[in-house]
């Protein structure tokens, strides 16, 4: 389980998300990532999910960008659960519409893959994919959002970009809809009152976009880690990206980690090991480079995605050298 809170308009899309991964409400994989920002012909996503941590042995994060790129990806340096955190390669770019529906029949499909002991659990719990960013066609610019959706008791999944948790205020310059997955870990009336306080803020939405997005952020991060008091569900340390509308010379997307207690690491360097403050990243897709999920301290890591340029930043400690490093992420086995 995990919460997934989007705030979409055509200023910018902005997606926050838990890393907590549970098995039988258990804390299973503190640092797992959920995310990938994904870009594609006519597009750039931001793509979240809620649901089974794996799809057979594979994190279900790495299985959609498997899925999404046709691609498998070799196992990294570190061994079983890691793959590596830089990889060049290339994969046949689509529309974005053809491709979440191509995504949504390849999860219908999924249930033989599930191992064998878990697949009661698949069919029986929800699950849902959130996508949210901007995609374009013939000049236009459009933001996105939408969902693939899995009912509890089922294994069919709709693509569903109307019934979720919309908002559109009434009032205001810049319409917006925001949606929380799933559904009944957030009600409409917080994020009514989510939008209340944005509203109370930046009036008719005269505010500068990134003055805008900045508060919506630090709202939508402590409303998750609100939501972990009493979940034991869903974790306090949140992964935020931030997608701006594709205009402009150097349109830039922002990946930021916004711990609220897990942000520390060590680094071995020289037979050295120093304690160091973290940041995680989550997976970057485009076409000529993909990115797994990593983390780094002391660094400004820069990758593309699309016509964006993509900056993620970590804690910066003078007199420390920067590290990277891909994720381990934990074995599930069959």
């Amino acid at each position: 389980m995990t919460l997934i809170v989007t705030r979409t308009s055509s200023r910018y899309a902005l997606m926050v998300t838990d890393r907590k991964v549970t098995r039988n409400a258990a804390e299973h994989d503190p640092d797992a990532n959920k995310n990938v920002l994904f870009g594609d012909r006519n597009g750039v996503v931001a793509i979240g999910y809620t649901g089974m941590a794996y799809i057979g042995t594979i994190p279900t994060d790495q299985w959609i960008a498997q899925t999404l790129t046709g691609l498998t990806f070799p196992e990294g340096r570190r061994g079983k659960g890691s793959v590596p955190f830089l990889m060049t390669t290339s994969y046949e770019v689509q529309y974005l519409g053809r491709r979440v529906r191509d995504l949504r029949d390849r999860l219908n499909e999924a249930r033989p893959l599930i191992l064998e002991k878990y697949r009661h659990e698949w069919s029986a719990r929800s699950f849902d994919l959130v996508i949210t960013g901007f995609e374009w066609n013939r000049g236009e610019v459009r933001p996105m959002l939408t969902a693939l959706s899995k009912p509890p008791n089922s294994d069919k999944f709709e693509l569903r970009d109307s019934d979720r948790h919309w908002y559109l205020p009434q009032r205001g310059r810049f319409p917006v809809r925001m949606c929380a997955a799933p559904a009944q870990n957030l009600t409409i009336e917080e994020l009514r009152s989510i939008e209340a306080r944005l509203h109370s803020v930046w009036g008719d939405g005269h505010g500068a976009a990134d003055e805008v997005a900045n508060h919506a952020e630090a709202l939508l991060a402590e409303t998750i880690q609100d939501v972990s008091v009493r979940l034991r569900v869903v974790g306090p340390d949140t992964m935020s990206i931030l997608i701006p509308p594709p205009a402009g010379p150097d349109p830039t997307i922002r990946v930021r980690y916004i711990p609220a207690g897990r942000d520390q690491g060590v680094l071995r360097a020289g037979g050295k090991q120093t304690p160091v403050p973290v940041a995680f990243s989550p997976w970057v897709v485009s076409p000529g480079c993909v990115r797994s999920p990593s983390v780094f301290t002391n660094l400004r890591v820069e990758s593309a995605c699309g016509p964006y340029r993509v900056v993620m930043e970590a804690p910066h400690v003078d007199g420390t050298p920067g590290g990277m490093s891909s994720q381990e992420r934990r074995s599930i086995k069959g």
